[in-house]
């Protein structure tokens, strides 16, 4: 939002939306090494930030680093990748007079930032390889540990539940 403290006062009057606040950085260096790194903040309280059970400092962070042309071999790009979302992030309350008026981070019941919505850790592990002609070897590994809900308990990982049903 362009308009600084406008947040404030949307939510001094009333308003449920939601906002989120992000940060991304990358460095290159010598042209073959990218690392980069995003992060998310969802209602993050830091005077809670220590309490790690504590439901509400949801945020997500991204860090990562590719090697282009990696150990001299030409056309040779590895990459490495580590995602953690906190449960609850992209969820919302929404008032019990409204249903259908959830603002959380998604568009037609699909999450905007990630397939797995929330309350997840992974590690990505990419090599892809296009030395031969009109040819490429790309393989991919991803280790995932998620919290999901079970029956009717809200772990925090589906983003269209009501995040004061955890």
């Amino acid at each position: 939002n362009p308009v600084i403290f406008y947040r404030t006062v949307e939510q001094f009057i009333g308003s449920p939306d939601n906002a989120l606040l992000g940060l991304n950085a990358s460095l290159n260096i010598k042209k073959r090494i990218q690392l980069y790194g995003q992060l998310m903040l969802d209602e993050f309280n830091l005077g809670l930030f220590k309490q790690d059970g504590w439901w509400g400092n949801k945020y997500g962070i991204q860090i990562g680093g590719k090697y282009f042309n990696a150990f001299g071999i030409d056309q040779l790009d590895l990459m490495a990748e580590y995602n953690l979302v906190r449960p609850y992030t992209y969820s919302h309350n929404k008032p019990l007079d409204r249903p259908l008026s959830l603002s959380s981070y998604t568009n037609y019941n699909l999450p905007l930032a990630h397939p797995l919505g929330a309350n997840f850790k992974e590690v990505i592990g990419n090599v892809k390889y296009n030395g031969i002609n009109k040819l490429i070897l790309e393989g991919t590994v991803a280790l995932i540990k998620t919290g999901r809900n079970i029956d009717t308990l809200n772990y925090g990982q589906d983003i269209l539940l009501n995040n004061t049903t955890r």
